[in-house]
């Protein structure tokens, strides 16, 4: 004997029978049909009740606590940056222009004799020769005092842009990029007028 488990709501279809009967469609399309229910009135369609004009939205006031002192919140500091950084880009940059200028007047001499005797500045055994024993300290005077203004130069900048010591970085920056040019102008001035 087989026990069958039994169906406790009963007997329900399938309401996808593959086998049942087709259902057929009015050919003339969606027809209304009348969903009035007993009881209750026609119903028109929405219409929608006029609403009172809403107003404004009036606050409330409420009293002050007594006491009670409303407390901002507090200033942060405001930390200053040191202008430590802007003086040493000044400081450098002093430092290139006082050895490029001694190393450039003490080749015055040098040039005077070289424009006049028709040598060339470029023929270094010919310069080193007029420079005497000096000739390693003005090149090395000379060349330490590009890389120091290049230094003075990004120091310069660094020190603008951030806000350490903005007007020293900004006196670094031009004497930097103006001093050579004004240095060189100077020793031809010199140089050409010591020829003579």
């Amino acid at each position: 004997m087989s026990t069958q488990p039994t169906n406790p709501y009963g007997h329900q279809p399938n309401p996808i029978d593959p086998v049942g009967p087709a259902q057929s469609y009015p050919e003339s399309g969606y027809q209304q049909q009348d969903y009035q229910q007993p009881g209750y009135p026609q119903q028109q369609g929405y219409q929608p009740a006029g609403y009172p004009q809403q107003q404004g939205y009036q606050p409330v006031g409420y009293p002050q606590q007594q006491g009670y002192q409303p407390v901002g919140y507090p200033q942060p500091m405001k930390m200053t940056k040191s202008p430590v950084l802007g003086f040493i880009a000044a400081a450098i940059v002093a430092v290139a222009a006082v050895l490029g200028n001694a190393s450039m007047f003490a080749m015055i001499p040098a040039m005077a004799k070289a424009s006049s005797t028709g040598h060339s500045t470029s023929d270094s055994a010919w310069l080193a020769a007029q420079l005497g024993d000096n000739w390693v300290g003005v090149v090395l005077s000379f060349y330490g005092s590009l890389f120091l203004g290049f230094v003075a130069l990004v120091i310069g900048i660094v020190a603008t842009s951030t806000g350490r010591g903005r007007g020293w970085g900004i006196a670094a920056i031009v004497i930097s990029m103006i001093g050579p040019i004004v240095t060189l102008f100077i020793v031809g001035i010199a140089a050409a007028a010591s020829s003579y």
